[in-house]
């Protein structure tokens, strides 16, 4: 695959090129795979300049099963429980804006720096909070074997936000300070148990087994012993995958302001 996302109604050539890497090993795993910075560099290009605003909802349902409502994100954000209660549902949009987000990979650390996001979080219908994360950024380091994720994330900022509004009687500086010390916990959490291993028994809903991930100056490789079943869990992932394409090809454009920003936006 070429692996070059772009904006179908405004192609580009890049100045950057992909990492070159060996397209098999002949020691390794049945299946192999691998992910250069290029491709999610580009893709972060091709977000900001199409401005399209995705549905992070249905993203986390469709894909992790996970349940969006108050109860879960008032774990992050408790006034949300206190405005309306448990067991509301939440939606959750968000665009890339001011500038595309960067992506590195490196033998020692990946990471994505630059992360400008327009968020939008609506519960019963109304606005509860909009903002925008300016300049966050995570990095870290994982490694994968006989199955189970290794590493250790050393870098987990949100950014500063601005552009910021809410019912829930937050200023941002209040907001900001909650959710990053939220999202500290939870990184320190995570590197507890990957410094033990974290078993991966799927990954996006495919069957695998003997898993290993390996990173090198601007690619990832990804190595497994595959069965029969797994290009069939393949085969689904990729249904799903293209729905989701034909859902956003399918919205409507309109103008949002965001901050002193302007653009073309998608509502899905």
């Amino acid at each position: 695959m070429d692996g070059t996302f772009y904006d179908a109604n405004a192609p580009e050539t890049y100045s950057i090129t992909p990492a070159p890497f060996a397209l098999r090993d002949a020691a390794g795993k049945s299946f192999q795979g691998h992910l250069t910075d290029y491709v999610a560099n580009t893709s972060f290009k091709s977000m900001f300049d199409t401005g399209n605003t995705l549905d992070i909802t249905a993203l986390l349902t469709q894909y992790l099963k996970l349940t969006v409502d108050t109860t879960e994100i008032g774990q992050a954000i408790p006034e949300l429980i206190t405005k309306y209660g448990k067991g509301k549902a939440v939606s959750i949009k968000g665009a890339i804006v001011k500038a595309p987000a960067t992506c590195a990979f490196t033998s020692t650390l990946n990471s994505v720096k630059n992360i400008n996001l327009a968020v939008t979080i609506e519960v019963n219908g109304e606005t509860a909070i909009k903002g925008t994360f300016n300049a966050a950024q995570f990095a870290g380091m994982l490694s994968a074997k006989s199955g189970s994720l290794f590493g250790d994330i050393s870098t987990n900022s949100i950014g500063t936000v601005s552009d910021f509004s809410t019912t829930l009687g937050m200023t941002a500086d209040a907001f900001q300070t909650e959710f990053q010390t939220y999202v500290n916990t939870q990184i320190a959490g995570l590197n507890t148990e990957l410094k033990a291993g974290v078993a991966v028994p799927t990954i996006f809903g495919i069957n695998i087994s003997d898993f290993e991930l390996l990173s090198a100056q601007g690619v990832v490789g990804i190595g497994a012993n595959v069965t029969p079943s797994t290009f069939t869990d393949l085969q689904e992932s990729w249904t799903m995958y293209k729905a989701e394409v034909d859902r956003i090809d399918a919205g409507a454009y309109t103008t949002q302001k965001w901050g002193d920003v302007t653009q073309e936006v998608l509502y899905i």
